[in-house]
């Protein structure tokens, strides 16, 4: 996987599913709002697959602005504002200006989280919709991890190697225990952690989502087992979506 997370149509990756829902969430957005014109926000866009892709599958009548943080990126997918900057030192746009801001697996990686969810409400408009996406720290994989001595599956200990204390995840998938590139997780969130936050700062849940796993890396060597183990990870995160090992909130502000 490259350093920023990008959305492919044909992705086997184990972020397919949460791409395709981040989708239907954005057009179900789209439909509600003004078409003449919508400022979209992609906070960790990458070269800008994500916004590239919204673009091409909504109504040619909506008339998009995309911008796009990434101090990493230089390149471009498609024609939008690119920002190379620090998003722990703010953001620089426009109060109330920007309907969607997408954050699709940032938060976990923010030191200064307080700052970053402040810069998000100041730059939305008063109706705008704020996406994020996070791994959950009390999954069920997780707790099972705990329970038996591991160490969660992304709580990352060293900037090396991310398999450091959850080594049985590799035996039972049949890929390499070491060789696994680091995430740089720094702040991992419960729901309920990720509820509280969000509301402390002016925030309010339209939905929740549970993410379950829906595709293969590449050095997973047991396919068969991983196909009945993301079957029966689907279905535990429909019937238990507070302790699936992924999370989307749908947020607007308060009522000020």
């Amino acid at each position: 996987m490259s350093k920023y997370l990008t959305y492919k149509k044909d992705s086997n990756l184990e972020n397919a599913h949460r791409f395709k829902k981040l989708m239907d969430i954005v057009q179900g957005i789209l439909s509600t709002k003004n078409p003449k014109q919508i400022t979209i926000l992609d906070i960790g866009s990458g070269d800008g697959q994500f916004m590239k892709f919204i673009k091409k599958e909504s109504s040619e009548k909506i008339n998009f602005r995309f911008i796009g943080i990434d101090k990493y990126v230089t390149d471009k997918s498609f024609d939008f504002e690119l920002k190379n900057c620090n998003i722990e030192e703010g953001i620089d746009i426009t109060d109330g200006s920007v309907d969607i801001v997408i954050a699709g697996e940032i938060i976990e990686h923010l030191k200064n989280t307080d700052y970053f969810i402040q810069e998000v409400h100041r730059v939305l408009k008063n109706d705008g919709d704020l996406i994020i996406t996070t791994p959950n720290l009390a999954g069920y994989m997780n707790r099972l991890l705990l329970l038996f001595g591991y160490q969660p599956y992304h709580a990352e200990v060293s900037e090396v190697e991310s398999g450091f204390g959850n080594g049985i995840i590799a035996k039972v998938l049949g890929r390499p225990m070491y060789g696994n590139k680091t995430a740089g997780h720094l702040r991992l969130f419960t729901y309920r952690a990720l509820f509280d936050f969000v509301n402390y700062y002016g925030f309010k849940i339209q939905k929740y989502y549970p993410i379950y796993y829906s595709g293969f890396r590449e050095d997973n060597k047991r396919i068969f087992l991983i196909k009945i183990a993301f079957f029966i990870d689907k279905y535990l995160s429909i019937i238990f979506p507070k302790m699936a090992n992924g999370m989307i909130f749908h947020l607007k502000l308060k009522e000020k």
